[in-house]
């Protein structure tokens, strides 16, 4: 990535805190003129559809949304002593905006397009040619970090698009309707057979060790944790005729359990690994040839969208020190 001098970054800087001195009115603004330039974006948005320019200035809508985008850039503006991270916060924005939709690049080139007249107008004087300068390489390397992200989105899709067959889909859901009419005690189940596999698991839940696996099958927290697991993989097949969305939610939860020092592939991959077995124990009759097949797909996408969604979450991580 090229480097920002300590003046053109400190010029961004300036220019920016001025911009946000109105941030909400300025979050409108930005927004205004995107719909202005390309009237057809307003429709992404169904709370927004019908109004007119004046109306929108004034709408709550569009100025929590607004106001959503600038902390955005914001966050992104902050790190640019570390631009990596700048570009790490971009890969995560593209990652929930491709969820609802947004998945082309000319979408985001349209709004950074607007970014020199925008800050001209709204930073005043604290847009010198230093601020123009160094905006113009920010732009360009959160335009190319987009670029990359969606191509890798893509393929990602059309990928799980080409590979799933609807009987494979209609296999996984019906065999995994089966599992569920027993919800708590398969998820019960499910961790019971990952802490007999993996003792050392068991030790991540401060609240479950030191319990025999018979004690776990009546642990109350046992039971939660497990319906919860249950629960998101149900979104996840849930989402099998869209299976972007479902990779969407796996990342989310890549995410979350990140936080709680989940931050390996192997302990993702431990998991998937006793789906065959788990589902043709508990499917019974209705984990058929195609059902299996249909999983096997589907935990190698899960997992594929794990690795690269953990080799982000790390390379972030190694970047902050």
């Amino acid at each position: 990535m090229p480097e920002l001098s300590e003046e053109y970054k400190d010029a961004v800087m300036q220019s920016w805190e001025e911009v946000c001195k109105k941030i909400r009115d300025n979050g409108t603004e930005l927004f205004i003129r995107l719909f202005q330039e390309h009237p057809e974006y307003q429709d992404y948005f169904k709370e927004l559809k019908g109004y007119t320019m004046e109306e929108l200035r004034t709408n709550k809508q569009m100025r929590i949304h607004g106001t959503r985008v600038m902390h955005a850039l914001s966050s992104m503006i902050d790190s640019l002593d570390e631009l990596d991270v700048a570009a790490g916060i971009m890969r995560k924005t593209i990652d929930t905006h491709f969820d609802v939709n947004v998945k082309t690049i000319v979408q985001y080139e349209d709004m950074f397009a607007l970014m020199p007249q925008f800050m001209k107008d709204q930073a005043g004087d604290k847009y010198t040619e230093a601020a123009a300068a160094g905006w113009k390489i920010v732009t360009d390397v959160l335009i190319s970090v987009s670029k990359e992200r969606l191509a890798e989105l893509q393929a990602q899709q059309a990928a799980m698009t080409s590979t799933l067959s609807e009987e494979h889909r209609i296999g996984v859901t019906q065999s995994w309707e089966a599992v569920c009419k027993n919800i708590r005690d398969n998820g019960t189940e499910l961790f019971i057979r990952l802490f007999e596999e993996h003792p050392e698991y068991q030790e991540y839940f401060k609240e479950l060790k030191g319990y025999t696996m018979d004690e776990l099958r009546t642990n109350k927290q046992m039971r939660i944790h497990g319906t919860r697991v249950m629960h998101a993989l149900s979104s996840m097949i849930d989402s099998l005729d869209e299976l972007d969305v479902a990779a969407g939610i796996m990342r989310k939860t890549i995410d979350t359990h990140f936080d709680a020092n989940v931050q390996t592939i192997v302990q993702y991959e431990d998991m998937f690994a006793l789906m065959p077995q788990f589902m043709k124990d508990q499917a019974g009759d209705k984990y058929t040839e195609a059902a299996a097949a249909g999983w096997k797909i589907v935990t190698d996408v899960l997992i594929s969208v794990s690795k690269e969604r953990l080799a982000e979450l790390q390379a972030q991580k190694a970047a902050m020190g």
